[in-house]
């Protein structure tokens, strides 16, 4: 059977209510915003990464910090771990495709800097790496994943778990994050 439109609409409000209602999901989002606006604060920068449709919402997001999102602001220090396709096509070819996200923070991650990580699944074997990598360089780390219990979210120092059961409906919750994230940032730090 094919979904409806209304269908669709009352997955995406059942899931967003029950965000809405999840205590423990909303404190790790205030403490995402209290880590990352004092990273920003002490000059550091959040390093984010994510696959397909992730690194997407992470561009999206750095753009959010490094332009505005509401507030006229000096921007804030805020970039992908992707965003150099060489870098991605030489690493993927001399060593794997799991050690993409990893190099790239070897290269750029210093201790008072932030790893954001999105994985809808919470498998991803380059955002594993990653943020085992961000462990020994001791680069706190943040997660947003699904609602499984993935081997990334036993790694990170915060993992976030958006209640949804699909990629499309996780991919949305983390669409969520993001613009709550800026918004208090911005307020935090400027408003």
């Amino acid at each position: 059977m094919q979904p409806t439109i209304k269908f669709l609409l009352k997955d995406i409000h059942d899931t967003h209510k029950a965000l809405m209602e999840d205590v423990e999901l909303i404190n790790q989002l205030q403490i995402s915003v209290k880590k990352i606006t004092a990273c920003f604060q002490a000059g550091g920068k959040l390093l984010i990464c994510g696959n397909g449709g992730s690194a997407s919402q992470a561009e999206h997001l750095a753009a959010e910090f490094t332009g505005r999102f509401k507030l006229e602001r000096p921007p804030l220090h805020a970039e992908t771990l992707h965003n150099n396709i060489s870098h991605l096509t030489a690493v993927a070819n001399d060593y794997h495709f799991s050690q993409v996200f990893k190099r790239s923070l070897q290269a750029v991650g210093k201790t008072n800097d932030i790893l954001l990580a999105l994985s809808t699944s919470g498998q991803s074997e380059n955002v594993i790496e990653v943020l085992k990598e961000a462990k020994k360089m001791g680069i706190s780390s943040i997660l947003w994943t699904g609602n499984k219990d993935g081997a990334a979210a036993k790694i990170a120092d915060l993992a976030l778990r958006y209640p949804g059961a699909n990629t499309a409906r996780i991919q949305e919750g983390h669409l969520v994050f993001s613009h709550i994230l800026c918004e208090l940032v911005e307020t935090e730090m400027f408003g």
